[in-house]
């Protein structure tokens, strides 16, 4: 659908943090127990971790360490992770996974289509929610093993597909 290049939200990568240092942020989970009041830098660095420990569990062991340590796979994480963090600040806004209503009819066509590619019969928002997280994901886990002899394409469709079938607190728009 679209070249394979990761997009990230510019305006969130370009949005100036200095009116949201007094915004009251959440670190969480899994790299943190529970929530808990935090400012900026801290939750900047807990969804890096967050980031990171998701991914991982669907890494090898022996390749999981590169997730971190490529220059290209790294910027993912930063990348990833300033882009949540300046929307919940406030700075800016994109839609999310877990806040668009799951458009596929089965977890088995979800995870089809993802892997296929095959989302152009999606509405334009959805479709460019599902691709914009995909091609990031594939950046980050291209060239790596993922458990199980699975391919980066199923790995992929695998987290994108648990995401929307995730019932989460956040807001469906």
């Amino acid at each position: 659908t679209s070249s394979d290049v990761p997009k990230y939200n510019k305006r969130c990568l370009e949005s100036d943090f200095h009116d949201a240092v007094t915004a009251k942020l959440q670190c969480r989970g899994p790299a943190w127990p529970g929530d808990t009041p935090c400012r900026v830098a801290d939750r900047l660095m807990n969804q890096f971790h967050n980031e990171f420990i998701r991914i991982r569990s669907y890494v090898e062991l022996g390749d999981a360490r590169k997730l971190v340590t490529d220059q290209d796979r790294l910027a993912h994480f930063l990348l990833r992770s300033r882009e949540l963090v300046a929307m919940e600040a406030g700075a800016c806004k994109f839609h999310r996974l877990e806040t668009i209503k799951n458009p596929f009819l089965s977890p088995g066509q979800c995870r089809e289509c993802v892997r296929k590619d095959d989302i152009g019969m999606l509405k334009m928002r959805d479709m460019e929610v599902i691709e914009s997280r995909r091609m990031q994901l594939m950046g980050a886990l291209q060239g790596l093993r993922m458990k199980d002899g699975k391919s980066v394409e199923e790995t992929v469709a695998e987290i994108i597909c648990g995401r929307l079938e995730k019932r989460t607190k956040l807001v469906r728009e």
